[in-house]
């Protein structure tokens, strides 16, 4: 519920303070500093206002580490279209998840089969979705994870992989293989870091790293419909 608030406020484009923590004098403490910063019209009556005005967010990375991780993979991209919401999941706890969501397990690994199986589909589509943001999602984990060992994180990956192929075999039987994988490899890509284990000790920043250059990557122009430069018809999906 945390999270959900913090989207509902770049949704609305207004910072709410918590009454719990934040005065209200917090608050107008706040917008007077924002006001002399130049961030609100000198004519603004800011003792007329209940929060804190927000720029307008196109493009949103939900960044989850373990549990974390999987508390992210429950927000839908199209509950806040206009956020852009793209996703990194960090060591997520697959072998445990059953321990952490008890009955909930199946929910939240189906809900990130059903958003790359999605992703995969208008990706799919090529110029068809041009002009609306379609969710990535990367997860990054470490072959020495204290929870998860790499061939039950390959054996999920291959399984993602395959209904996300699964569902454009059913829904696009035209498409050739190779613009069904690349449309898969569009929406899921996997990084597996040599030896680090959960928690990431002295490594954090190949973590940072493998996020920066599979954001980049992202940036790239071109779809996956049939009539795709070859340029772009494979996107790596694993990193070494």
């Amino acid at each position: 519920e945390d999270l959900r608030s913090i989207l509902d406020m770049l949704h609305h484009q207004l910072l709410q303070l918590h009454p719990a923590r934040h005065s209200a004098a917090d608050l107008r403490s706040v917008l007077i500093q924002m006001q002399a910063r130049g961030f609100l019209h000198d004519d603004v009556d800011v003792a007329r206002l209940d929060g804190v005005p927000l720029p307008s967010i196109a493009s949103t990375l939900l960044c989850g580490y373990s549990y974390g991780s999987v508390i992210s993979s429950a927000i839908a991209a199209d509950e806040y279209p206009e956020l852009g919401i793209d996703y990194a999941h960090i060591s997520f706890p697959y072998s445990v998840v059953w321990a952490l969501a008890l009955q909930k397990r199946g929910w939240y690994l189906q809900r990130i089969a059903s958003t790359i199986a999605s992703a995969a589909l208008a990706f799919a589509a090529g110029p068809e979705c041009m002009g609306r943001h379609i969710p990535r999602t990367l997860f990054i984990a470490g072959t020495a994870d204290t929870f998860t060992a790499t061939p039950a994180y390959d054996r999920w990956w291959a399984q993602l992989r395959g209904k996300a192929l699964d569902a454009l075999n059913v829904a696009r039987p035209e498409l050739s293989v190779s613009a069904a994988e690349c449309a898969v490899d569009k929406a899921l890509t996997t990084v597996s870091v040599h030896n680090a284990d959960h928690g990431w000790m002295r490594r954090e920043s190949e973590v940072s790293d493998a996020i920066e250059a599979w954001w980049w990557h992202t940036q790239s122009p071109g779809d996956c419909s049939e009539e795709v430069d070859a340029e772009w018809a494979v996107v790596p999906r694993r990193y070494n």
